[in-house]
């Protein structure tokens, strides 16, 4: 009886050890991921396609002629996209409700960061449709 119960509470905490381990892992390498993501998502060569992707919306951004003036990156939406890149939000012109919902994913034949989808919210999406962009 009492050998028994030994070799149950012994399984029972290298169960516990092997949860332990796995878990601690999995949380290693998520933070990994999420760094890596910020680095990416915060490059100089996502931040020509971020320019790209709003010259493209606003050819006139960042002139007194056009809508959008200012964008930053809103890191709270930073996440990874089930089908393949990263999904990050800009805000423009500092107003949360004038955002470009950009997907960065690498080019399979260049190797170099590309826009693969995305939008625009609706309000942003009037404001350039009044100035006919």
């Amino acid at each position: 009886m009492k050998k028994t119960s030994i070799i149950i509470i012994s399984i029972v905490l290298l169960i516990a050890i092997v949860i332990g381990i796995k878990m601690g892992v999995d949380k290693h390498m998520n933070n990994n991921e999420e760094a890596e993501m910020m680095e990416i998502v915060h490059s100089k060569e996502a931040e020509k396609v971020y320019k790209k992707t709003i010259m493209y919306n606003d050819p006139k951004a960042f002139t007194s002629e056009g809508v959008i003036y200012t964008y930053k990156i809103d890191d709270s939406s930073i996440e990874e996209n089930p089908m393949g890149g990263i999904m990050v939000n800009l805000i423009i012109n500092n107003d949360s409700d004038l955002v470009i919902d950009i997907i960065l994913s690498k080019d399979s034949d260049r190797g170099e960061l590309s826009d693969d989808a995305g939008g625009t919210s609706e309000k942003l999406e009037r404001l350039l449709e009044k100035e006919g962009n």
